[in-house]
């Protein structure tokens, strides 16, 4: 066996585990911006709540609906930030 033959041998061996390599790096990178992107979500959740609070308090004093009405505006807004990046993105 020339050395020619033994580089094919160990490649055929081989390259089943590096495409699953592969998929597992893809996933973890999908899963990465997943996580980035709920991490936006949420900061701008806990972003509107304080608003809402902030700016229902002088109105009406503390009531949890201001912050819920804030946390919902947080959802809009993220979800606007969202979908305009996607478009970008193409």
């Amino acid at each position: 066996m020339d050395r020619i033959q033994a580089e094919a041998i160990v490649t055929a061996m081989l390259e089943p585990d590096l495409k699953i390599e592969q998929e597992l790096q893809q996933k973890r990178a999908r899963e990465a911006r997943q996580l980035i992107v709920q991490r936006r979500h949420a900061g701008f959740v806990l972003a509107g709540f304080a608003a809402g609070i902030a700016v229902g308090y002088p109105i009406g004093g503390f009531n949890s609906a201001h912050g819920l009405m804030g946390a919902m505006a947080g959802v809009a807004v993220s979800a606007l930030i969202g979908w305009t990046r996607k478009r970008r993105a193409g």
